[in-house]
């Protein structure tokens, strides 16, 4: 399914969508900096979004400069019956050729349960799940990426009990086949939980864009396994094995500040000796500043049981000309001290969010 037959058949459903009255069959049509291209029937209870997120970097190391465009990836949401069922829908075009990043389809069956189907990124830690327009430099940082699951086809079921307090994700998925592991597809199971005692806590390291009414704290765990049924060359089965990472986290935030910190274990369970963990804290800032400008420092480590500890330190500083995330121009340093290299890195990088 490409994003033409998705394209189609949204466009569908928006203009003959569940029983409404007739006014309500009337379809507008927005195009603006937040909303790029929208349409959407008079009571916007149904609604088709056309954006797109890109970004431009510049790159500054030893070993010379690069200018790259690492994302442009325009997307599809839908929303149906008051955003009771969603169709979320993402292509990357900065690769080589063209790929489906995420097919989502959901559909909230109670008030507390939801039921998402297709391809996208499974709920495991609070950093993963964040969106790349709320980081708050620019990337996850090197431990997140270490730990967090590929994009994977599957199914979750998640929802907010408590008014909002509580929060669960339980979902299973087949990871996308590698070469390495020939036609073998790996297999996860996640579980994710989330404690908000001060009401519900938006998944962004930039608070200053959302409309907090206080401080907010939110404290996570996670768990996954990833079975691999591993093969020879002949394609005979040679054994199985399975990866279980666990992980907790922390954000709390206001209006002018964040601090979000995770922390990770896995293991191996046919290698004893083969477990690793790592660790990261993120503080934010929005600046006393007339125009919206922030600052943000990171701290990540990685350390195994038969290799010496990675380091890595990043410090940035975000600007906002719109006051907005729409647009946003950034410029941050890192060193990184990891397999017993220590290298240098300048970034500038300039965010398009439609």
């Amino acid at each position: 399914m490409n994003i033409h037959t998705v394209t189609l058949f949204v466009s569908i459903a928006l203009a003959g969508s569940s029983p409404t009255p007739s006014n309500d069959r009337d379809l507008t049509t927005t195009a603006s900096m937040s909303d790029w291209f929208k349409v959407s029937n008079s009571s916007e209870s149904s609604s088709l979004q056309l954006g797109l997120l890109s970004w431009i970097r510049a790159d500054g190391k030893a070993e010379g400069a690069s200018l790259t465009i690492p994302i442009a990836r325009p997307y599809l949401s839908a929303r149906f019956n008051g955003g009771e069922t969603r169709v979320d829908t993402q292509v990357e075009l900065a690769d080589a050729s063209s790929t489906l990043l995420d097919l989502e389809v959901s559909h909230q069956l109670d008030r507390s349960i939801t039921l998402s189907i297709g391809k996208f990124r499974p709920h495991f830690s609070r950093g993963w799940r964040t969106g790349l327009p709320a980081l708050a430099l620019p990337s996850r940082g090197f431990v997140q990426d270490t730990y967090h699951p590929s994009r994977a086809i599957g199914a979750s079921i998640h929802g907010a009990l408590a008014h909002r307090h509580f929060d669960y994700f339980i979902g299973g998925f087949a990871e996308p086949q590698s070469a390495e592991l020939d036609s073998v597809q790996p297999i996860l199971a996640t579980i994710r939980m989330v404690w908000s005692p001060l009401g519900a806590t938006p998944y962004t390291q930039t608070p200053w864009f959302e409309d907090l009414d206080g401080l907010k704290l939110a404290i996570g765990a996670n768990a996954m396994t990833r079975s691999v049924r591993e093969a020879i060359d002949e394609g005979e089965l040679l054994r199985g094995e399975t990866t279980f990472t666990a992980s907790c986290d922390l954000a709390v935030m206001s209006r002018t500040w964040a601090l979000t910190t995770e922390a990770f274990v896995r293991q191996q369970q046919a290698n004893a000796h083969a477990r690793d963990h790592g660790a990261y804290v993120l503080v934010s800032t929005l600046l006393p500043t007339r125009r919206a400008l922030d600052v943000s420092a990171r701290l990540g480590l990685h350390d195994t049981d038969n290799a010496s500890l990675e380091r890595a330190y990043e410090l940035g500083v975000g600007f906002y000309p719109t006051r907005t995330q729409r647009l946003k121009a950034s410029l941050s340093m890192s060193l990184a001290d990891q397999e017993n290299t220590t290298t240098y890195n300048l970034n500038a990088q300039l965010q398009l969010w439609l």
